[in-house]
C-alpha cells in the first residue's frame, strides 16, 4: 500500500472538521488557541480533538497493520 493511499484513507476516518484541524495544525502550523479562535471554541477543546484524531488514526493504523 502507497503512504498517500494510506493517508488519504486515515484522513477519510475523520469527520470534517476533525480534518481541517489536523491540517491546520500539522500542515500549517497553526497554534491551538489560532485555530480555537478561528472555530469559535476553547483551546482545550482543539487540544482534545487532535488527542482525538491521534487515537483514531493511531487504532487504523494498527488495524492495517494486522490485515
Amino acid at each position: 500500500m502507497a503512504k498517500d493511499d494510506l493517508i488519504k484513507r486515515m484522513m477519510e476516518k475523520l469527520n470534517e472538521r476533525q480534518r481541517d484541524i489536523v491540517y491546520l495544525f500539522y500542515f500549517e502550523q497553526w497554534r491551538q488557541q489560532d485555530i480555537a479562535d478561528h472555530f469559535g471554541v476553547s483551546q482545550q477543546s482543539v487540544s482534545d480533538m487532535i488527542r482525538r484524531v491521534l487515537k483514531i488514526l493511531s487504532e487504523y493504523v494498527h488495524q492495517e497493520r494486522n490485515n
